[in-house]
């Protein structure tokens, strides 16, 4: 693979991105630390208990969001084929992103009557990447269906940081009848619309430029997309009325349609690849798709049981699909980026190393693998309502966490 493809001479320093994705990793394990601690965050009243909240935050927005943000500012220039809006912004940014998120967590943890001004900061924060990214999309002119896909997904993020304001007021005030209606449009903004819906597009982009794969068509994904999204949007407004049931089970099969589709979607970009082999980084991220696919068809039943029931499917959609998908991924650029940066300049004029042998790639089966195992146990745990299940796949995914950080950071190494 031509390492240009995720760095071209559009691509801002590495510092920026560098910063959101050595982040994420630092929430990715105090998150897994936090869970071993406090199995039961996810056993508790539904999303709305201390250690849930603290929990969910620090893996979907500190852990999952943050690689996101680093992706999303190396890949929009690569995307775009234009450079972003301001580097400086993102610099900037980041530390309002830091404070914001750190201040929420402890106010969930201390004092919640906090939450308007470490939320606000953090609300704040959001609203600048989504303006940056926003405008770098629109400068660039470039349309296309993983373009789309991250216009949606960063109008998600918007309503996601607007929707969680308001419940941040109405923690303090009372001030909505039905709070469980603000948390549970959020929670679906947050995980269908940011979450996967982004990571589809970028799957369209890292799949095929990592498998070299050409000539395959595109029509899944464009179906993928326009059923998947209306279908994220009619779910979460749905939430606010109980007459809005039909839709909500409508919307429900559009998201359906659209995971299938982009099932389809991946399956024709495997099978147009010219590299055979598939590697253990690929390999998460078709585990990653089971995942997505397990957990959407779980949705009814997680939606019709008591308390832990409902994070069931969640587990496979979270950790399982966007968890799965970044350890793979993280596992491919980084050592490119990090190769790209180092030693791109030197070749034709000295010794360079391969790319391949930025990473030790013996570590990566393990990691995927104790991960895959570690969220069928908690899985497992939820359904039983059994703490030592989930404690037990705490430390399975510990393990994984351990030998994945151990094995980007020593990419700064080589």
């Amino acid at each position: 693979m031509n390492s240009e493809q995720i760095a071209t001479q559009f691509s801002p320093k590495l510092d920026l991105p560098y910063r959101y994705l050595l982040t994420g990793l630092g929430f990715l394990l105090a998150s897994v630390i936090y869970l071993l601690l406090y199995p039961e965050s996810l056993t508790g009243d539904y999303i709305r208990s201390r250690d849930t909240l603290i929990l969910v935050h620090t893996f979907g927005l500190g852990f999952i969001t943050s690689i996101m943000m680093g992706a999303m500012y190396q890949l929009l220039s690569v995307i775009l084929q234009s450079p972003l809006f301001s580097e400086r912004l993102g610099r900037w940014n980041y530390w309002i992103y830091i404070s914001g998120l750190g201040g929420m967590l402890l106010s969930f943890f201390y004092d919640f009557n906090k939450i308007n001004i470490t939320g606000g900061l953090l609300a704040i924060s959001l609203l600048i990447f989504v303006l940056n990214a926003g405008i770098t999309i629109l400068s660039s002119g470039k349309k296309d269906i993983i373009v789309a896909h991250v216009i949606v997904g960063v109008l998600s993020l918007f309503f996601v940081l607007v929707l969680g304001s308001l419940m941040a007021e109405n923690i303090l005030r009372g001030i909505f009848s039905d709070p469980m209606a603000l948390i549970k449009a959020h929670l679906v903004l947050a995980l269908f619309g940011w979450i996967i819906i982004t990571t589809m597009g970028f799957s369209y982009k890292l799949i095929p430029m990592f498998m070299l794969s050409h000539g395959y068509p595109e029509h899944y994904s464009k179906i993928s997309f326009y059923t998947m999204v209306p279908g994220v949007f009619i779910f979460s407004m749905a939430q606010f009325s109980e007459k809005l049931q039909a839709a909500e089970k409508v919307a429900f099969l559009f998201i359906s349609a659209g995971v299938l589709f982009h099932l389809f979607q991946i399956h024709a970009i495997f099978k147009r690849r010219l590299r055979k082999r598939i590697e253990p980084q690929i390999f998460a991220t078709i585990l990653a798709e089971i995942f997505l696919l397990t957990g959407i068809l779980l949705i009814p039943a997680g939606l019709n049981s008591d308390y832990s029931g409902h994070y069931f499917p969640f587990i496979f959609l979270l950790p399982g699909f966007a968890g799965l998908y970044v350890l793979g991924m993280m596992h491919k650029i980084v050592p490119f980026l990090e190769w790209y940066n180092k030693y791109s300049p030197g070749i034709g004029r000295e010794k360079v190393p391969l790319t391949k042998d930025m990473i030790d790639e013996s570590l990566i089966g393990p990691t995927v693998y104790l991960w895959f195992g570690s969220i069928i146990v908690i899985a497992l745990g939820l359904w039983f309502s059994e703490g030592l299940a989930i404690r037990f796949g705490a430390l399975a995914m510990l393990f994984s966490t351990s030998l994945f950080l151990w094995n980007i950071l020593n990419v700064f190494r080589k």
